[in-house]
């Protein structure tokens, strides 16, 4: 599988260049005065970017394939890093900011196609899935820490400059897995394009949360934990650091039970926990009874997300557009965040509090709709019923 292993460094890499600026960004638009009203702003922009590529990614996936796309996804992320240092106004690095969604956007659908590619029709997929998921949790590691390294010891532009160097560092890495180690991932569609039904809809929902979870701590942690908790900006970032070891560690175990359990059953009961721990976090106002839950919350992400990951695998196997599904369904999942992005900042802004409630019953909400679509479904797949 040095295929795989080639993708999860790819992934590391994507995820450490998103992760970097999670402790920093709020705060590093707050250093030019901008209010905590106008700074999901930027994560607005960000998103429409990220849903406008969906539109013609899949037509260049087919075209050239994964991972000619994600070579030049990494070259682009390279130049959009060394941008964000010459921007001079807040126009400018909205700008940038939708670019980077484009870029970003195209990343995630070409790993996500080239891992399920790569695990089809494998006993162990579960414990390649969680290899995967884990990836992010390494990003999550590393990011964070680096971010708040090099702020603490230089600047906030310096951490653009890291940035560039570890998305080029990508390029040529990709640049290698696809000149040696080329995966054939291109093909025609012969049937006619359909959007994906409510089962598959709903057995993407945990990597929805995925993404829904941490774009809602990446606005409302930095803000709660420094002024809330009394943390400085150095323990904000080991606080995501924290979440990235966790994850780290304990996917490629827990991506295993689903290879021997069912997975629509452990992604519903670790997304209950998930929702309840999101939930009493906003009602704790000790760091302990903080760091207990978020703790909580973490290695139930754990749980969930190599089994839902292995769940939507599974279900989608057998469809020769999965790329046009998965590029549909990521849209659905921008769209989330883009909710995200306009009502947590105004939520927040009158009690940081309150973004936790929201966020807990939307995860609970969400875990049910989960579970009712998809577990007769995935019986009749007939995999670990």
């Amino acid at each position: 599988m040095t295929h795989f292993y080639l993708l999860i460094v790819l992934s590391v890499s994507i995820n450490i260049g998103f992760g970097m600026v999670v402790p920093i960004m709020p705060l590093f638009l707050s250093s030019y005065g901008i209010p905590e009203t106008m700074l999901g702003l930027p994560f607005i922009t960000l998103v429409i970017g990220r849903i406008t590529s969906k539109y013609f990614v899949s037509g260049f996936v087919r075209w050239r394939g994964s991972q000619w796309v994600l070579s030049l996804s990494f070259f682009l992320y390279t130049g959009v890093f060394l941008s964000y240092t010459y921007f001079d106004s807040y126009f400018a690095f909205i700008l940038i900011r939708f670019v980077e969604g484009l870029v970003e956007g195209a990343a995630v659908i070409c790993l996500s196609d080239l891992a399920m590619h790569l695990t089809k029709d494998r006993d162990d997929r579960g414990k390649w899935m969680g290899l995967f998921g884990s990836s992010f949790g390494v990003g999550m590691i590393l990011g964070p820490f680096i971010g708040g390294l090099v702020v603490s010891y230089f600047d906030y532009r310096a951490v653009f400059y890291v940035g560039a160097f570890i998305a080029t560092v990508g390029l040529l890495i990709s640049l290698y897995g696809w000149i040696f180690h080329r995966i054939e991932t291109r093909k025609k569609v012969s049937q006619k394009y359909k959007h994906p039904n409510i089962v598959l809809l709903a057995a993407y929902i945990p990597s929805i949360i995925r993404r829904a979870s941490l774009f809602s701590f990446m606005i409302i942690l930095p803000f709660h934990l420094v002024n809330y908790l009394n943390f400085d900006i150095n323990q904000v970032g080991n606080i995501f650091a924290l979440a990235g070891i966790i994850t780290t560690v304990l996917m490629p175990y827990t991506g295993r039970l689903s290879d021997y359990f069912n997975g629509v059953s452990l992604s519903f009961f670790a997304l209950v926990i998930m929702g309840c721990s999101i939930l009493l976090i906003g009602f704790v106002d000790s760091e302990m009874s903080f760091i207990m839950l978020f703790v909580i919350e973490t290695l139930a992400f754990s749980v969930m997300m190599p089994s839902g990951l292995k769940v939507f695998a599974d279900l989608s196997d057998s469809l020769e557009n999965r790329i046009e599904i998965i590029g549909y369904l990521t849209i659905v999942t921008e769209i989330v965040t883009l909710l995200i992005a306009i009502f947590i900042p105004l939520i927040i802004a009158k009690n940081t509090t309150y973004g936790f409630h929201y966020l807990g019953v939307a995860v609970l909400f969400s875990s049910f709709v989960f579970y009712i679509f998809t577990s007769n479904p995935y019986k009749e797949v007939g995999i670990n019923t």
